[in-house]
């Protein structure tokens, strides 16, 4: 038994089961909490979360909205993650409320309050991907 969470699209892992990750493939998981895992060096202790794969997913959606990665370098995000505070979002004129709400809740700092994959499906087919 066991629920699977996405972690990359390389591989999936058990919710909760270590995710062995190396420190040259941990710059394709910039979250808060694997940057909170490095600054704290228990990297090897990460593991597989399905509110990971939710955060990731913001950013993948934000970028599907605006044209534009949210961060230009890894600097910035692992900067905007480590802050303490919630990440600043220019949406750049963006001007769907939906899909605004549904990137800003994805991309929460804290892992519990982030939305829940219920949350993206019942949201998600309500968010405009046009601009203007």
């Amino acid at each position: 038994g066991g629920r699977f969470v996405l972690t990359d699209l390389s591989g999936a892992h058990k919710e909760g089961e270590l995710m062995d990750v190396e420190r040259k493939c941990v710059r394709e998981l910039t979250a808060p909490e694997v940057f909170k895992a490095i600054e704290e060096d228990r990297l090897a202790m990460l593991g597989a979360t399905a509110s990971l794969d939710i955060f990731m997913l913001g950013l993948l959606m934000y970028e599907a909205l605006i044209g534009a990665p949210l961060f230009e370098t890894y600097k910035d995000v692992q900067q905007a993650c480590l802050s303490g505070s919630e990440l600043e979002i220019d949406f750049r004129g963006y001007k769907d409320y939906v899909g605004k709400y549904c990137v800003a809740n994805m991309l929460r700092r804290l892992p519990v309050d982030r939305f829940t994959i219920r949350d993206v499906i019942v949201n998600l087919s309500q968010v405009r991907f046009t601009r203007g």
